[in-house]
């Protein structure tokens, strides 16, 4: 995709309208951001399995993490309708900064890649007693019982259609963060 609309930016720009020419300029960006995430996923796997990732963990501003990540998708979630939920008094969470926005990223990629235009997508942080959970819901089908596992290893793609853009990394990327960090 890359290669064919920069080919055809070059060779046929003064034939190209405008709106055209930015149409494939947009396209180039989005996959190469999508290349871009790839690498970087394969990276971070390769990395995570070989232990050579330690949690760097320090007092993170919950609110700050998700906005992050929510900028970092934007592009993406822009066909989306999109709500952030968050208690006034957010506690400080001892994590690795980076790696938890990797997971908070890696999540809303997952909620917007199976979540139709237009759907919805929820991020809602719930804390106590007990501790913080962090739910990004979307509007998607959902996950079928019997793949509910099997989603969270590596290379495995859900929802049974062949055509929807990923490798299978990124909740395998998630569930090892996790466990770097020993979370329950």
């Amino acid at each position: 995709t890359i290669t064919g609309a920069a080919s055809l930016l070059v060779e046929g720009k003064e034939r190209l309208a405008a709106n055209h020419q930015k149409e494939l300029a947009e396209s180039i960006l989005d996959e190469a951001d999508r290349l871009n995430r790839l690498v970087a996923n394969l990276l971070d796997m390769t990395r995570l399995e070989a232990g050579a990732i330690t949690a760097r963990r320090e007092p993170v501003e919950l609110d700050e993490a998700i906005g992050s990540a929510l900028r970092r998708t934007g592009r993406l979630l822009a066909a989306h309708r999109v709500s952030v939920e968050l208690p006034a008094d957010l506690p400080l969470l001892d994590l690795d900064p980076v790696l938890f926005e990797q997971v908070l990223v890696n999540l809303l990629d997952n909620a917007i890649k199976f979540t139709p235009a237009g759907g919805q997508v929820a991020v809602r942080l719930l804390h106590g007693a007990r501790g913080a959970q962090i739910d990004i819901v979307d509007s998607g089908p959902g996950i079928v019982e019997n793949e509910r596992s099997a989603v969270l290893e590596r290379y495995y793609r859900g929802g049974g259609d062949l055509y929807l853009p990923g490798y299978g990394l990124g909740l395998s990327i998630v569930m090892a963060i996790i466990r770097l960090h020993d979370f329950r």
